[in-house]
């Protein structure tokens, strides 16, 4: 058995949550640890709900040294290539164009999921994304400076986050520049560990994720996806029925002290600035017919508030 590497002093004073850095794309980041499936005792139902457990740090400032730093880019001498000589924006046109060639599928820009701490990323329809980016932006510094400096692919790419937590703990912990370039995000939401998200003043085990929201300051579409479960919701039943005289279920309603707590929440009501938001609710039955009329009215009443143009810079409380 081989025996363990033992951690020299330098690696003990360097940390991934103090350094600012493109930890998404990292071809060398670690596979992430599968979760065994267990009953719930309670329920009987799937995985036993964890709690939330958040990475312990700060909101990164902008680093001041090194290849991320500003300094750094405005030390690189000016570029005879005539690929580098061209203008910014015509050079993203192209780089846009390459990352969209990689992208194998029918779903073109299909969204990056990030892993835990924001260390690795999924993406479906793109599998060799990490060795890819690597090799795209090691070409040379301008181009390093082009791609992960002004954080080029959270630009063009859709995140999707499977739970606020794991959202969190990546926004907290990427370089603060990459944060601002995200334009599009789609969140999941399982209402049976957040609930307590929507209140006035969320616990801190929530992690107030509508607050990291609103504190992206260029984001411009937003997708919220709610998980609902069986006491979320009224069945309604029809036939056949059976011996017992039970129906079959036809549909759902959500009950409506979900949608107040929801309608009412003052920290997803307080984003502003949004081009497009998106608001769903995840059953396996289709909603009875006039409550599918009140999701909507909830959804286009949240809309309305988050696509309005706000002057005052957006950040967490």
């Amino acid at each position: 058995m081989p025996a363990k590497r033992k951690q020299s002093e330098g690696d003990s004073k360097i940390h991934w949550k103090k350094v600012g850095s493109f930890d998404a794309f990292n071809p060398q980041a670690p596979l992430p640890k599968k979760r065994k499936p267990t009953k719930s005792r309670a329920t009987g139902w799937g995985n036993n709900p964890k709690k939330p457990k958040f990475v312990k740090c700060e909101e990164l400032p902008e680093p001041e040294v090194g290849i991320h730093s500003l300094a750094w880019a405005q030390a690189i001498a000016p570029q005879e290539s005539g690929f580098l000589r061209l203008p910014i924006e015509c050079r993203n046109r192209i780089y846009e164009h390459v990352i969209d060639d990689w992208t194998v599928g029918p779903e073109k820009g299909s969204p990056i999921t990030p892993w835990k701490k924001g260390s690795k990323f999924y993406d479906r329809n793109w599998r060799n994304a990490p060795k890819e980016t690597e090799a795209l932006y090691l070409l040379s510094r301008q181009v390093y400076v082009d791609v992960v400096g002004s954080g080029l692919l959270y630009r063009f790419r859709k995140f999707s986050f499977t739970s606020p937590s794991t959202m969190l703990n990546y926004l907290w912990v990427i370089n603060p520049r990459h944060k601002d370039a995200i334009r599009t995000i789609e969140l999941d939401l399982n209402l049976n560990i957040y609930k307590k998200c929507f209140d006035d003043e969320p616990p801190r085990a929530c992690g107030r994720p509508f607050e990291m929201i609103a504190s992206c300051k260029n984001l411009q579409h937003f997708t919220l996806n709610i998980d609902l479960y069986p006491w979320h919701l009224t069945v309604h039943r029809g036939p056949p029925y059976n011996s017992w005289g039970w129906g079959t279920a036809r549909s759902v309603s959500v009950d409506e002290n979900v949608l107040k707590a929801i309608t009412d929440c003052v920290a997803l009501k307080a984003i502003r600035g949004l081009k497009s938001f998106e608001l769903f609710f995840l059953t396996s039955l289709p909603f009875e017919e006039k409550n599918q009329v009140r999701l909507l009215q909830v959804a286009e009443g949240i809309r309305k508030l988050v696509t309005m143009k706000d002057n005052v810079t957006r950040a967490l409380a």
